[in-house]
Formats: structure tokens, sequence, C-alpha cells
């Protein structure tokens, strides 16, 4: 009878055990398709944006660049009048606009060419000019310039651009082109200029396509996911691994996506297949109506969460024979740390993954015990490892741009309480593109990583925020000016005595939140980022940036 009751006993104990494993199991599987596919869309979703707002900053400085060129340009002109009928006046008005356009297109990254053209529609006889940039001595010089006054829109495709630009009388990006005169794939933003309500012409930068194509092409994310761009309609007009006679991503519900996008935002991914593979992309707007997509294979994507899945099946099958043995030969001792493993298994179901499990002996139980905390400390480093590669900057090892969002978020979500005493650093390297283009990219990156460290050292690593490749922004809560200007001078005062042969420097400015002055944080860092253009515009006619060149 006693031997019947044991049997029992111990029937009832495995079946317990039984269902507990496949309650934690399942938990521990449904948690991990939960978490793992959750991240998955944050990691996609987190690195197309990070690198859609790289390209849009390469983007947006060239929109700034041209502006500021039409602008001149407008402001330096006289009249109209005399422009039409002062042969000497065109001359020397386009000769000065050479002049502001090297310096312009000198001064800003990227650009291949600079161009002034002059309506053909207003007939004189200088057709304006264009600049090409010498690849081997980076200054800009003079190309031949077609005089357009003999073309019309039907007759030359190549200029087709300006009449239908004409129509519209206001700034846009061209799709990328490949110029024949110069033999580069091209992508350009062009600005229309008036004068008494007249138009006068086009000034415009070009950029080499490749940037762009770089940037996207430097995106990766798991082992072979990749970057790609496409244009309004979803039509894929670049993808690394096509020839561009093979680009053919298409999408049978276009339109269905581009609404779904507009109503649920980025953070969504999509499903399309491609030579039989499912795939998930993300999506992000350029500035220029381009849209970089992220893509990697779904089976990729679940890899991971199919392994710990069959580690966690696996688990709970040797889990269950083991106390199986254990509860015949030790029934009774047994219930205590079952107990605690329900506890644990409720807490995992409620999503506490710190769960500590205190049953530590040489038996089965002790083996259970240490098997089910292994799983759960492997889920949580899985975890933590996919939450660190979208918040920390892979070169500097400081936040990178997704967990300043993040932190800009919290601000705004607490303004009372976060903004007070707010004070916001904005730094940019000097002269790290000439330091890469004379000296290569791994000495770039060693002056990023030592003034990221002159960044963590004055400031702490939890203020520090990587934002673009050059430009880190410091967040200091309850800080005085006293304060900010001892840690702006110690700063300084690391890059400049540092042993490296090739030396870093950097243009610092900051702003501490005034309510008078500002009305929420981006009036407070537009003030910080103000101030440190003043301080490179400062440097620089110190002469302190050209030391560096």
């Amino acid at each position: 009878m006693l031997n019947s009751i044991h049997n029992k006993y111990t029937t009832v104990m495995t079946l317990a055990l039984i269902i507990c494993t496949l309650f934690i199991g399942g938990i521990g599987i449904t948690t991990t398709q939960e978490v793992i596919d959750r991240d998955s869309v944050q990691l996609m979703s987190f690195l197309c944006a990070k690198e859609a707002q790289e390209i849009n900053d390469t983007l947006g400085r060239i929109e700034q660049s041209v502006n500021i060129f039409a602008v001149h340009a407008i402001n330096e002109l006289e009249s109209v009048d005399r422009l039409l009928n002062d042969k000497e006046y065109q001359d020397s008005y386009s000769h000065k606009m050479v002049e502001l356009a090297d310096t312009i297109a000198t001064e800003t990254e990227g650009a291949t060419t600079i161009f002034l053209k002059f309506d053909p529609a207003i007939n004189i006889s200088n057709p304006g000019f264009f600049r090409i940039k010498n690849t081997e001595t980076g200054i800009f010089e003079y190309y031949n310039t077609t005089n357009l006054t003999s073309y019309n829109s039907e007759s030359i495709k190549a200029f087709g651009w300006i009449y239908d630009q004409k129509k519209e009388g206001k700034p846009v990006w061209i799709e990328p082109y490949y110029n024949d005169n110069i033999g580069v794939e091209l992508i350009s933003y062009v600005v229309p200029i008036y004068k008494d309500n007249v138009m006068i012409g086009f000034v415009g930068i070009d950029i080499d396509y490749q940037i762009i194509k770089n940037k996207v092409d430097s995106l990766s994310l798991y082992y072979t996911g990749y970057a790609y761009l496409v244009d309004n309609e979803f039509k894929t007009i670049y993808d690394k691994t096509q020839s561009n006679s093979q680009v053919s991503h298409t999408y049978q519900e276009a339109l269905t996506v581009k609404r779904d996008l507009e109503e649920n935002g980025a953070d969504t991914l999509y499903s399309y297949e491609l030579d039989g593979d499912e795939y998930r992309v993300a999506f992000a707007e350029l500035d220029n109506s381009m849209k970089l997509a992220v893509t990697a294979s779904l089976d990729e994507i679940d890899a991971v969460k199919r392994q710990l899945q069959v580690k966690i099946i696996i688990s709970a099958i040797v889990i269950t024979f083991i106390f199986w043995v254990v509860s015949w030969l030790m029934a009774i001792p047994v219930i205590r740390p079952l107990k605690a493993l329900d506890k644990a298994a409720k807490e995992i179901a409620n999503g506490n993954f710190d769960v500590q499990l205190s049953y530590d002996t040489n038996d089965e139980v002790g083996t259970l015990s240490r098997s089910l905390q292994e799983t759960v400390n492997q889920l949580k480093k899985r975890i933590e490892y996919i939450n660190s590669l979208a918040y920390t900057d892979k070169l500097t090892g400081t936040k990178n741009n997704t967990s300043y969002l993040y932190e800009l978020t919290n601000i705004k979500d607490n303004l009372n309480t976060k903004l007070n005493n707010l004070a916001v650093f904005v730094i940019d390297l000097n002269g790290l593109k000439h330091i890469n283009d004379k000296h290569g990219h791994n000495v770039g990156n060693k002056l990023i990583i030592s003034a990221s460290t002159s960044l963590i050292k004055v400031f702490g690593e939890e203020h520090v925020y990587r934002v673009g490749g050059d430009e880190f922004i410091v967040l200091l809560d309850n800080a005085s000016h006293d304060i900010c200007k001892m840690l702006e001078e110690k700063f300084i005062k690391r890059l400049s005595t540092s042993s490296s042969e090739l030396k870093v420097s950097a243009a610092i400015g900051y702003a501490i939140y005034n309510p008078e002055l500002d009305s929420d944080y981006e009036d407070l860092f537009a003030r910080a980022d103000e101030n440190m253009y003043k301080k490179k515009l400062e440097m620089k006619e110190a002469g302190e940036i050209s030391k560096l060149l």
C-alpha cells in the first residue's frame, strides 16, 4: 500500500512538474517570440531611421548651401535691366558669383559641382557658369557651360528639369541621373532665383550619387540584412545586391503599404517575397522624396527566436525526465523546491527576468533549478544584447542617436521636471572630413574615439550622446553656468594636451534652460547649437581650424 501511495504521490508530483514546466516553457516561448519580434521591429526601424537621418543631414547641408547661394545671388544683383543690357556688368556679376560659389562649395561636404545658369528666356549672351571639383586638389574649377538658349525642353532631355522646375517656381531635388558631360551619376538640388518678380535663372549643387549609395551600403544588420532605396511608389531604384537592369522589388499592394505608413508611422515592418524567400522591410522618408528601406530575411530574423525556443523545449523535456526519477526516490523533499519553481514561473510570466532561484543542491531538483536559471539568464542576455544594438554607438561605446531620441521623448513627456536647469552641450569636431580624406577613415575614427573618451572623462558616460559622424550632444541636469563653463574649459584642455600626433579640436557650445527664452526643448537646443557655430566661426577666424588641415 505504501508503494501504491508512493506511486500515486510520485505520479501527482511528476504531473505537477510537467504542468509547471509546460507553463514555464510556454511562457518562455511566448515571451521569447513577443520580445524578439518587438525588438526586431525596433531594431530595424531604429537603424533605418538613424541611417535616414544621416543621409538627410547630408541632403540638408546641400539645401542650406544652395539656399545661401541663392540669397546672395539675388542680393548682389543690382537690377534686372542692367543685367539684360550691360554685357560688362553681366561678366562682372558672373565673376563675383563664381568666387562666392567656390567658397560655398568648398565648405559643403559632398559637393561635386556648383552652378549658376541664366534662364534661356531672358536671352543674355552669358550662359552662367558650371564649376566642378578637382578630385586631386579639392579645388572647384571652370567647366564649359552649355548655352541653354540653343535648346528647348523637347530638344534635349538633359535640360528638361529646367523647364519642369520653371513651371513649379520653387526649390526641387532632381532625381538621380547620369551626367554624360562629366561621366558621374549625380543627385542635384536646384533653386530658382527671382529679381523684381522676374526669373533670372537657377543655382544648384550636384553631389555624387555614390555618396548616398555608400551610406546605404554601409548599413547592415543580422548577417545578410542590408538597405536599399525606393521611390514614392515603392519601386526599388537602388539595390546593391542587383544590377540596375535587375532592380525589380515590387509590392503587390504598394498603395496599401503607402497608406499604412501614413497611418501607422515608421515603426512597422512590411513583408515581401523575392526569389521564393520571405523578407521583412522597414521604411524611412528622405528629404529628396526617396525612401530608405532596411530589409532582412524572415528566416534570419527568427533564427535567434527558434534557437531559444528549442533550448526551452529541450530544457523542459530534460528537466521533466530528471524530476520523474528524483520524485520517485525523494517525493516529499521535492515539494518545497517545487513551490519555489512555481513562484519563479509566475514571476517570469509577469515579465520579471531578474528572478533568482535559491535552491542550489547537488540533486536533480538543484539541476532543474540551475537549468531554469540559466535559461532565464540567457533569455535576459539576449534581450539586453538586442537592446544594446539599438541604443549604443558601435564605434565609441557612447549612447547613440536612438538613445538621444528616446531621452528627448522623456524630456517632452516631463517638461516641468526635465527642463528645469537642463544644460545642453553641442560638440562638433573640426576638420574631420579633411583628416579622413588625407589620412583615411581609420585615423578619423581614432580621433572620434579620442574625442568621445575626453567627453566621457569630463561629463560622464551617462550624459554623452553621439548623434552624427562628428557631432556629440551632452545633457546635464541641474547645471549652473559656472559648472558648464568649467566643464567646457576642462574638455578643451584635454583635447589640446593630447599626446597624439594628430590633434583633434572641437567647437563646443552650450545653453541652460531659461523659461524666459525657451518655450520647449527645441528652443534650448537651438541656442546651444547657435553658440557652437559661433565658437566654430571664432576658431576659424583665429586660424585654429586651418592648423588641422
